[in-house]
């Protein structure tokens, strides 16, 4: 994986495909965005796809590891729901 500069890609933008592997592009030295190489059979559709799927299972465990952390992951199916339906009344929990 190689790491590589967005002013490097105006100079250069032949930086993104020349040579194997992924590129993360940084922006003030801050992740921005992921490249990777295509093959001409590549399904952009299907990698789309498994690409959200990836970040929606990396979402939940989000979800989970802040319920844990916060001592949440023991409510019942009935202590959601009543929690929702504070929100929804605009009670405090």
């Amino acid at each position: 994986m190689k790491v590589v500069a967005v002013r490097e890609i105006k100079k250069n933008p032949a930086v993104l495909y020349s040579g194997p592997g992924y590129r993360v592009l940084t922006s003030n030295n801050r992740p921005k965005a992921l490249c990777f190489p295509l093959d001409e059979l590549d399904d952009i559709e299907e990698i789309v796809a498994s690409f959200r799927q990836a970040q929606a299972m990396r979402a939940v465990e989000r979800a989970r590891s802040f319920a844990v952390e916060k001592g949440l992951d023991g409510m019942t199916m009935e202590d959601v729901d009543e929690e929702i339906r504070r929100a929804r009344r605009g009670e405090p929990s």
